[in-house]
């Protein structure tokens, strides 16, 4: 019985689901939940807030473009 327990410690599943292969009704809930929550489509917001970092190495290569245009056509 020690062994069910550490093991189901380690798989992070409860001991119904380890032996009988049942899942609990309020973990099966709350998980479907979560999985909801980060299916989601993300907004520009989330997206800026995410990415932000981006827009150094962005900038950097459109400054890189425009300079490199500038000396072919000058």
């Amino acid at each position: 019985m020690n062994n069910l327990v550490k093991l189901a410690e380690i798989f992070e599943v409860s001991l119904d689901k380890l032996v009988l292969g049942k899942e609990d009704e309020t973990v099966a809930e709350s998980e479907s939940a979560v999985n909801k929550k980060t299916e989601k489509q993300m907004n520009g917001w989330e997206f800026l807030v995410n990415y932000w970092w981006m827009l150094f190495p962005l900038g950097g290569l459109v400054l890189w473009f425009l300079r490199s245009l500038a000396d072919i056509f000058h």
